[in-house]
């Protein structure tokens, strides 16, 4: 395991992003108490009762930017780091840790999903007096002109925000007016605190290829062409995977220190999926594909069995 700060600071970068944006969803407490007396409910505190109050889901789109950057590029190539935190007067995302080999390519696609984002706010801003129109119409008798902020205030609950910040060096430059065994004691757990990030993540990253390959393998393992419902996989499957795969390498070498067991794994998990070239086929019901999908449900296994034996044992038992 790389405990060693300097090359850590000198391989990798911490990053932080913080999305938010308004809900559009209110709860409405004179609606609940009527449903609850309506349904004779004497505790009308176990009935809710939320409402679009712009007339329908504003936050659709802003979701489905926030995934999309989050799932397919922040977190599969960057691995957690601090938790979140308390930034000014607003909660701020946890800090993450990006390998530099990374860190132009993902600085590419934050930039991309803050121009989507920002267009949708931008439109969003333009089109809030409207939209409170069009929901006095769309909510009826729910609509209530005190459930909206102004445009104002509207327009600052969306935060985009993408930070850099070097990783630490721990190289006694504890620059504060204290004895050298405070300084000592100040180092010494900052460091622990470090190595204690870096062993999470090699857990995050072997337990998270292991939950991946493992629940490929079974499905393509126990996939039953005359019985679809059980078992079923699909490409989408195999593309994320992919995704996971390819980001191995550069997490592998600027954080955890070339473990040869990741080296290993990765490299077997790169020639097993270069053979699969047709998905589809593998669905097929006849006695090449049901001997293709035992195949390839073995090799996926055994491309992580040493993940899953003692190097796990290894990890958690601190022996490495």
């Amino acid at each position: 395991m790389n405990s060693n700060s300097n090359a850590l600071c000198e391989n990798a970068t911490l990053v932080r992003l913080t999305m938010k944006h308004p809900s559009g969803i209110k709860c409405d407490k004179k609606a609940r108490s009527e449903c609850a007396e309506a349904n004779s409910i004497y505790n009308e505190k176990l009935v809710s009762v939320s409402k679009h109050i712009f007339g329908f889901d504003i936050n659709k789109e802003f979701r489905r930017i926030e995934n999309g950057i989050r799932n397919d590029f922040y977190y599969a190539m960057t691995m957690p780091w601090d938790d979140a935190t308390n930034d000014g007067d607003k909660q701020a995302s946890g800090w993450r840790l990006c390998p530099n080999k990374n860190l132009d390519k993902l600085q590419i696609e934050i930039n991309m999903a803050e121009i989507a984002f920002n267009k949708e706010r931008d439109h969003a801003v333009k089109e809030f007096d409207a939209r409170i129109a069009s929901a006095n119409v769309e909510l009826g008798s729910l609509f209530n002109i005190s459930d909206y902020p102004t445009r104002d205030e509207f327009e600052a609950k969306f935060i985009f925000d993408f930070q850099l910040q070097m990783v630490p060096s721990y190289n006694h430059d504890i620059r504060i007016n204290c004895s050298d065994e405070f300084k000592k004691k100040i180092e010494d757990q900052a460091i622990a605190k470090q190595n204690a990030n870096i062993k999470n993540s090699y857990k995050q990253v072997v337990e998270g290829l292991i939950d991946s390959v493992s629940h490929i393998a079974d499905k393509v393992g126990e996939y039953d062409p005359k019985n679809k419902q059980g078992g079923f996989f699909n490409k989408s499957s195999f593309d994320n995977l992919r995704k996971t795969i390819s980001n191995i390498p550069a997490i592998n070498s600027d954080i955890l220190g070339d473990d040869p067991a990741i080296t290993k794994a990765h490299q077997s998990l790169v020639k097993v999926m270069s053979g699969i070239t047709n998905v589809e086929g593998l669905r097929e019901d006849n006695p090449t594909s049901t001997q293709n999908r035992e195949d390839l449900s073995k090799d996926l296994k055994e491309s992580i069995s040493d993940l899953k034996g003692g190097f796990m044992e290894n990890l958690y038992g601190s022996k490495k």
